[in-house]
C-alpha cells in the first residue's frame, strides 16, 4: 500500500504540473526514483494510474468541501472560503488536465463527470439553498438552473477553445468566473457580508 500511494502521489504531482498526455511511465519512474518494472508490479498501465490518481484527488476534494461547509458561519463565508480553495487548487493545475482526461482516459473522465454531477452539484445547490434561507442570496434564484450554470463555468475555464492558454491565465479565468458567479447570487445583506470578509482578509494579509 505504501508503494502504491507513493506512485499515485508522484504521478499526480507530474500530471497536475505538466498535464497528463505529456507524462510517460518512464518519467513517472524517474520522478519517483524507482524502476518502471516496479510500477508495473502495482499498475497495469498508465491509464490505471490516471484513474486511481483521479479517484484519489476527487475523494480528497470532496473531503475538503465538507470541511469548508462545516467550518463556515454562513453561506457567503462558505463560498468565499471555497473561492480561496479553488485558487489554491488551480495554481497547481495544468490547463490541459481536463482536456487530457476527456480525450485520452475515458474511465477517468466518466469518474470526473460522476463527481461533478453528484458531489459538486450537490455542494453548490446546498450552498445556494443555505444562502437563500439566511437571506444572503436573492430569494428568486432557481437553484437547479444556477447550479448547472456554475458546473459549466468550471469546465469552461479549462476549455482551450474558449480560453486559449496562450492568451489567458487559468487562475485569472477561474477567479473572474467565480467572482461573477458569487455577485450574481448576493442579496444586499449578502453583499455587505462579502465585503466584510474581503476587508478582513485584506487586513490579515497586510
Amino acid at each position: 500500500m505504501e508503494t502504491t500511494e507513493k506512485i499515485l502521489r508522484g504521478a499526480e504531482e507530474l500530471f497536475m504540473r505538466y498535464g497528463i498526455k505529456s507524462i510517460t511511465m518512464d518519467e513517472i519512474a524517474k520522478h519517483l526514483g524507482i524502476s518502471k518494472k516496479t510500477i508495473y508490479q502495482f499498475f497495469e498501465d498508465k491509464d490505471e494510474i490516471v484513474f486511481m490518481s483521479c479517484k484519489k484527488h476527487l475523494c480528497s476534494d470532496a473531503e475538503c468541501l465538507q470541511v469548508i461547509s462545516r467550518g463556515a458561519a454562513n453561506a457567503v463565508e462558505e463560498i468565499f472560503n471555497l473561492s480561496e480553495f479553488l485558487r489554491n487548487t488551480v495554481v497547481r493545475t495544468h490547463p490541459s488536465v481536463l482536456f487530457d482526461l476527456q480525450k485520452y482516459h475515458k474511465s477517468s473522465w466518466d469518474l470526473y463527470l460522476s463527481h461533478k454531477e453528484t458531489v459538486i452539484e450537490k455542494y453548490i445547490s446546498s450552498n445556494i439553498r443555505r444562502g437563500i434561507e439566511e437571506g444572503l442570496y436573492r430569494a428568486e434564484i432557481n437553484v437547479s438552473i444556477i447550479s448547472h450554470i456554475r458546473l459549466d463555468m468550471i469546465q469552461m475555464a479549462f476549455n482551450p477553445d474558449i480560453f486559449p492558454p496562450t492568451r489567458y491565465n487559468l487562475m485569472e479565468v477561474h477567479m473572474q468566473l467565480m467572482e461573477h458567479f458569487i455577485y450574481g447570487l448576493l442579496s444586499p445583506k449578502g453583499y455587505e457580508t462579502l465585503q466584510e470578509l474581503k476587508n478582513k482578509a485584506r487586513n490579515l494579509a497586510n
